[in-house]
């Protein structure tokens, strides 16, 4: 869970580490099955239902995102830390993309199906590589 005050540096390292493990878990496990393909701000296939879905799997200035829902990044965490804290801390390591504007909520706005979405956006190079982890 979110390290303590007064927690190790060593605490904090390997809850920033579990809590990559787990999303390149999810993204391994279930990158085509609950994550809706985006292409230029819109559903590749608007009608196709994605049960319990973790979020969108999309690209900006080259870079493949795998971007998490509020509810997605909740359950992809639960029992590992603080899904906020996971977030303010992977934003710290550069592997979140964040809106200037969203800096504070370390999430990523991006218009999907004409709607604004507001999402943990993983960059996929970080987590392949497994920085930030």
């Amino acid at each position: 869970m979110r390290p303590t005050a007064g927690a190790s540096n060593l605490a904090g390292a390997a809850a920033i580490r579990s809590s990559a493990a787990r999303i390149r878990e999810a993204i391994e496990r279930h990158g085509d099955g609950r994550f809706v393909a985006v292409h230029e701000g819109e559903r590749t296939n608007p009608s196709a239902l994605i049960r319990d879905a973790l979020g969108f799997r999309l690209e900006q200035d080259g870079e493949r995102l795998w971007g998490f829902t509020v509810t997605g990044w909740r359950e992809i965490l639960r029992g590992v830390c603080d899904p906020a804290w996971a977030a303010r801390e992977l934003a710290a390591a550069d592997v979140l993309l964040v809106t200037p504007s969203q800096a504070s909520q370390h999430q990523l706005v991006k218009k999907i199906a004409g709607e604004p979405k507001r999402l943990f956006a993983v960059k996929a190079s970080h987590i392949n590589n497994g920085a930030g982890a």
